[in-house]
């Protein structure tokens, strides 16, 4: 459904609280080309916690939502394991359209975190540092 992130504008802030950065996308049927969304961390506790915000939606047929909170836990668990604990909460425009978020949420978020765990796996087994340039 959402096209894949290409790179990121003026992103020099952000992984900082109240920093930013504009994910770029090259478009498709339903998601125009150019700036996807603003994401603005909230909160960030290295190696523990980050909070996020996305928000300002660029695509018309994401006008359900008007925002997005995300949060991700980090926590050692057992000698070698790390638990990953990540939330994602939308919010409706409207309380009218909320079945169609609910809908949206439950295909998008899965999708994604289906690729964001595959790729903290990857980070996990290789020995380089996850940091983000």
């Amino acid at each position: 459904m959402q096209p894949a992130i290409v790179s990121f504008d003026d992103d020099s802030t952000w992984g900082q609280p109240n920093g930013l950065r504009y994910p770029v996308t090259n478009g498709n049927f339903l998601i125009p080309k150019g700036r996807l969304l603003t994401d603005v961390i909230l909160d960030r506790v290295e190696n523990s916690m980050w909070q996020w915000q996305i928000s300002d939606f660029r695509a018309k047929s994401l006008f359900f939502t008007s925002h997005a909170i995300a949060k991700w836990n980090v926590t050692e668990s057992t000698e070698g394991t790390v638990d990953v604990v990540f939330s994602y909460r939308y919010f409706a425009s409207h309380w009218s359209v909320f079945p169609v978020l609910w809908g949206f949420a439950v295909i998008q978020v899965r999708g994604m975190l289906q690729n964001a765990l595959t790729a903290i796996k990857q980070y996990a087994e290789s020995d380089k540092p996850m940091v983000y340039t």
